[in-house]
């Protein structure tokens, strides 16, 4: 849901004024912001899956 969020956000972006010259280099730093913060989560949910041995959040919460 939240890359969905972000594609909507670089699409209004785009479509708003596409005559600027600087509109291109902003989108290409949002969508490349985007990219990493994609990859960090997903960074982020394999280390959690390694060490407890599942991705449930909630029993992770319980452990505790």
């Amino acid at each position: 849901a939240l890359e969905f969020m972000v594609l909507s956000l670089f699409l209004v972006i785009m479509l708003m004024n596409p005559s600027l010259p600087q509109e291109s280099f902003t989108s290409l730093m949002f969508i490349s912001i985007a990219v990493c913060e994609g990859a960090l989560g997903l960074t982020i949910l394999v280390m959690l899956t390694r060490t407890k041995g599942s991705d449930m959040i909630s029993s992770i919460l319980l452990m505790k």
